[in-house]
């Protein structure tokens, strides 16, 4: 949640913090925002990953 994102900056200061997008795609760090997010990180990684 956008309103968490400057305390989870605040708590980690080596962490770049984006609370404009959905997911993160960093190589070998994937990430999601929330539940709708996560269907969305699921996709991306049926398109990485089609087994």
């Amino acid at each position: 949640m956008r309103m968490y994102a400057a305390t989870l900056a605040l708590l980690h200061p080596r962490v770049r913090v984006d609370d404009s997008v959905l997911y993160v795609d960093d190589g070998d760090v994937l990430t999601s925002a929330g539940r709708s997010a996560g269907n969305e990180f699921c996709l991306l990684r049926k398109r990485i990953d089609p087994l």
